[in-house]
Parts: C-alpha cells; sequence; structure tokens
C-alpha cells in the first residue's frame, strides 16, 4: 500500500499545475545535487582521491537514467539520495564504531524501505555488513546492529501495522503482481511477435491485469487509486506467486 511520500506536500505549496511543475522540477533538481554531493562524501569517506570522488558524483549527475527520472514522480526520486546516504551513515558507523550513525543509518534504511518495498533488503544486508565487516569485539558489533535495527524496523513495522488495520493486508507493501502480470503480457508478445515487441506495452498491459480483476469481480487498476488498493494488489499478488510456482520452467524462461 502507498507508504508516505513528498507529493502530497509539494502538491499543497503549490496547487496550480504551472506553478506545481515549476516546483517539482526544482525540487528534484535539489534532490539530484544532494545525490551527487553525497556521492562524493562516501567516496572521500572511504578513502577515494578527490578526482575519484568527483568522478563519482559525476556518474550520479548525469546517469541518463537518473536525468530522465527528475521529469516524473516517482520512488526514485528520493532513493537516488537515500541510498547513498545509508552507505555514508554505515560506513561512519563501522569506522568510527558510532552506535549513533548506526541508528541513522537505521531510520535511513527503514525508510528507504517505505519508500520502495524492494529494498528492505538494506535492512539486514546493512546489519550484517556490521557485524561482520566491523573491526571490533563483537559486543560493540551486536551494539551497532541492534542500534540499525531498531529504528528500522519501528518505521517498517508501523506501516505493516497501519496497512493491516485500513486494508487487512499484512505486508509492507503489494505491487509484484502487477508487474508481474505485466511481464507475462510482454513475453507473450516477445514469444509470438517479437518485432511488435519493442514498443510501449503500458496501456495494453495494465488493461490485461485490469480484465484478470474485473473477471473475479473487483475494478481494474486504471486510476492511481485503483493502483494503491491493497485488497487489489494482494489478490494479484497472490495469483503472480501461484502462476511462478506452478510454472517454474515458464517463470525461468521469462526471466
Amino acid at each position: 500500500h502507498r507508504p508516505p511520500g513528498y507529493v502530497p506536500v509539494i502538491m499543497a505549496a503549490a496547487p496550480s499545475s504551472a506553478s506545481s511543475v515549476a516546483l517539482f522540477q526544482t525540487y528534484h533538481a535539489i534532490l539530484g545535487g544532494l545525490a551527487a554531493l553525497i556521492t562524493y562524501v562516501l567516496a572521500r569517506e572511504a578513502l577515494a582521491s578527490r578526482i575519484a570522488a568527483f568522478a563519482a558524483g559525476a556518474v550520479v549527475a548525469f546517469w541518463p537514467f537518473l536525468v530522465w527520472e527528475s521529469k516524473v514522480t516517482v520512488p526514485e526520486n528520493l532513493l537516488v539520495v537515500l541510498t547513498p546516504l545509508l552507505a555514508l551513515c554505515l560506513v561512519r558507523a563501522g569506522s568510527r564504531l558510532s552506535w549513533r550513525y548506526a541508528a541513522l543509518a537505521g531510520f535511513v534504511a527503514g525508510y528507504t524501505a517505505l519508500t520502495h518495498a524492494l529494498y528492505q533488503v538494506a535492512i539486514p544486508v546493512a546489519a550484517v555488513a556490521l557485524v561482520f565487516m566491523v573491526r571490533a569485539p563483537w559486543r560493540r558489533r551486536a551494539v551497532l546492529a541492534a542500534a540499525l535495527l531498531v529504528p528500522a524496523v519501528v518505521l517498517t513495522g508501523s506501516w505493516v501495522i497501519r496497512n493491516s488495520m485500513q486494508s487487512g493486508y499484512d505486508g509492507l507493501a503489494t505491487g509484484f503482481g502487477l508487474h508481474y502480470w505485466k511481464g507475462v503480457y510482454s513475453h507473450e508478445i516477445l514469444t509470438n511477435n517479437p518485432r511488435d515487441y519493442f514498443r510501449d506495452h503500458e496501456i495494453e498491459s495494465t488493461e490485461y491485469v485490469g480484465r484478470m480483476l474485473r473477471a473475479r469481480g473487483i475494478d481494474g487498476i486504471e486510476s492511481n487509486d485503483e493502483r494503491s488498493e491493497a485488497a487489489h494488489n494482494e489478490l494479484i499478488d497472490r495469483m503472480a506467486a501461484g502462476h511462478a510456482i506452478e510454472s517454474p520452467a515458464y517463470t525461468i524462461e521469462k526471466t
């Protein structure tokens, strides 16, 4: 289900469409600048030369996909800052044996997971990194890992409880099934008509998933609210997981 984001705040600050676009573009420019700066600081913290650190920041600043992402409002706009910030906090927590930086890393990891559920994996990976990659007594490493896990679990756990109370969905976020079935749709095109594969299938693949829902008595997923409805996505997720398990050869081929 939709995690808390920055979109409503910005839209409230600039209700007219013209000013909203300008504000979003300015905001994304600031995020991009912060991402490049944090990457530079992270590289220097990892003992890279100034030239190498500047090159790393430049890669982030001018990476084509990230430049394109600045034109739209998606979770990646925040992740481009949160990801290097998490790494920086981890490096400082390990090098300085600081539980404060470990806790900050946990907070950033938790918010990263709320921004995009795929990044839940960052939480256990970060904790394991503090346990096995830091040179310190085992007790100190355990304290660092615990300091990271507590804020991360509080953030993600609170959102799971919220989802359960509001929609009955017991998880951090849905959405796997939607992209799985859209992938099935595209795979069928690739198999039957490869030349037609190389065009935009967004509308058709979304309607394909919508028909699956309507066949089960549930509205489609054409609107943003429908795409964020936990009941819709939970059904699609279960169907996708079942399909992947029941047809492993097809799943491997599609992947």
